[in-house]
């Protein structure tokens, strides 16, 4: 089992390119005013843990998570980290170093990170969904990144990048841990606007429990009953036209016994058809 160590965050060094950037996909580490605000609601605590390795002189180096570190440095608070080996991570960022992406995804850390965090706008800034979107436009395939996290299939993969095209509430709903990645797997091939409407119609229902979990079978349930009611039904009109149509197929099924003899496999289907008809 993974370990959740602490350290102050003048203890960890962040790393930097040639360039002078970060070693992270931003490159920098930005505004980070969001996870102020974040921390300082969750009783100045940093509840995600990053991700650090060391050096060849010993020295935690942030392989992930330099936001949350800077975040730390201005609150003056411990930095909450899982030390990884980055020699395991089946990949190497430039110059030979770790890419944090391929930390972060390697299968033995995995667990331990969101599926998404959001910034206050509802965009996903971080954990699993923007690591592997990120993978993916460096032009990894979604099978070898499914490799990578230790998956025998790009399903998972796959239900992550779909995150990115979700309702802003249901993104919300799985940063505030409500909504699991295997729940939202009920939902993945639902329009947009079906998607927000069925976790929209589950949290009304929980009220002001803000801690209930939303389960796979609510998802399914209600997107069911969603379904169900866009289901075009007949008015009188099209139902005096329909039974007309029906009554011409019988007289055609009629027409066809009389033309001569049809096998016995053709006349149960016949037979079959006819039962039916008015």
């Amino acid at each position: 089992m993974t370990t959740i160590q602490y350290c102050h965050p003048d203890d960890i060094i962040l790393e930097k390119r040639a360039d002078g950037r970060l070693l992270n996909p931003r490159g920098r580490t930005g505004d980070t005013t969001d996870i102020t605000l974040s921390v300082q609601e969750t009783n100045r605590q940093i509840l995600v843990p990053v991700l650090l390795y060391r050096n060849e002189a010993g020295q935690l180096v942030a392989g992930d998570g330099q936001r949350r570190i800077a975040a730390a440095r201005k609150l003056g608070i411990q930095v909450p980290y899982i030390e990884v080996d980055a020699r395991a991570t089946n990949g190497a960022g430039p110059e030979g170093k770790p890419d944090s992406l391929d930390i972060m995804l390697a299968s033995n850390v995995r667990k331990e990170f969101p599926p998404l965090i959001l910034d206050r706008e509802g965009h996903i800034m971080g954990g699993l969904a923007y690591a592997v979107q990120m993978k993916v436009q460096q032009g990894k395939s979604t099978m070898a990144i499914a490799r990578q996290m230790g998956l025998k299939s790009d399903r998972t993969v796959k239900l992550l990048l779909s995150l990115f095209n979700a309702p802003v509430n249901v993104r919300r709903t799985m940063a505030d841990g409500r909504l699991s990645l295997h729940a939202y797997e009920g939902l993945q091939h639902a329009s947009r606007a079906d998607q927000e409407e069925v976790v929209a119609t589950i949290a009304a229902k929980a009220g002001s429990d803000e801690t209930s979990q939303i389960t796979r079978d609510q998802v399914r349930r209600e997107t069911r009953k969603l379904q169900a009611t866009r289901q075009p039904g007949l008015v009188v009109g099209d139902e005096v036209t329909l039974v007309q149509q029906l009554h011409e197929i019988k007289a055609q099924l009629e027409k066809i016994l009389a033309a001569g003899p049809l096998g016995l496999r053709e006349q149960y289907v016949v037979e079959q058809i006819k039962e039916i008809l008015p």
